[in-house]
């Protein structure tokens, strides 16, 4: 999980969206993306969906400021650059493997030498189930418990906008479906962009679904909040829509 510290006169509480201009980038003598623009809206969640290797980790990490495009902009609602507002979650626990998890957690802290919310870090260990285990090392622990660590880390950063990488791709269905519920609480009053390959995990925690295709990316489909939310709330109308989702990847 990589951060990047806010300065004093952000707000980091403000609606946050995420508007993407022209944006180009190669990527090893490949073009991923060429005058892409594209809008995630404030305090909404977005999955992102596409083929293996289209450019949405790339995307994300183009977001999060870790790659820089060729040229294009990436902005929040204020055009301000927002590598300072972002908390973004690997697919990997990335758990430093020499500290105990409550280490592990707020690492962000101690790297930045800023004292984080003790509160929130409390409703965080406990909600997530990890109070037993904030003494023990990665290695004593599950890839369930290692993978919930790192979600605290996240959200411990508490910032407006969150970018998730696949986080529940290598987990069984019992802790995937429960680190699914907890993700819903957390995020709201957020912004989250979720790049995933399971297309129920996209409708369960979506408001929107964007469907990416070609070479270089282009914006195959848009499944808008009204849509998804008329289809949630009966099985077969979600069935349906699981079905158009598919059909769009496939297309």
């Amino acid at each position: 999980m990589i951060t990047r510290k806010p300065s004093r006169k952000d707000n980091l509480s403000a609606s946050a969206g995420v508007i993407i201009n022209n944006l180009h980038f190669r990527y090893k003598n490949k073009i991923l993306f060429d005058n892409l623009s594209l809008t995630f809206p404030a305090n909404k969640t977005t999955a992102l969906l596409g083929n293996n290797g289209i450019g949405k980790s790339s995307l994300l990490k183009l977001i999060s400021g870790i790659e820089k495009p060729s040229s294009g902009s990436i902005t929040d609602y204020n055009y301000r650059n927002i590598n300072e507002l972002i908390s973004y979650m690997d697919q990997f626990d990335q758990l430093l493997p020499w500290l105990k998890i409550n280490k592990n957690i707020t690492l962000g802290y101690k790297l930045r030498r800023e004292p984080f919310c003790k509160d929130r870090y409390n409703y965080l260990t406990k909600i997530l189930g990890l109070s037993e285990y904030l003494n023990f090392m990665p290695s004593e622990v599950s890839g369930g418990t290692k993978q919930r660590a790192a979600l605290a880390r996240t959200f411990l950063e508490n910032r407006p906008i969150v970018l998730m990488d696949e986080p529940f791709t290598s987990l069984d269905t019992v802790t995937k479906n429960k680190l699914k519920d907890l993700t819903k609480k957390l995020i709201k009053n957020k912004t989250m962009i979720l790049v995933t390959h399971d297309i129920m995990e996209a409708i369960e925690i979506s408001d929107q679904i964007i469907i990416i295709k070609n070479n270089p990316v282009i914006i195959h489909k848009i499944f808008s909040n009204k849509e998804i939310t008329k289809y949630k709330n009966d099985h077969k109308l979600l069935i349906d829509l699981y079905n158009k989702v598919l059909k769009s990847l496939d297309e």
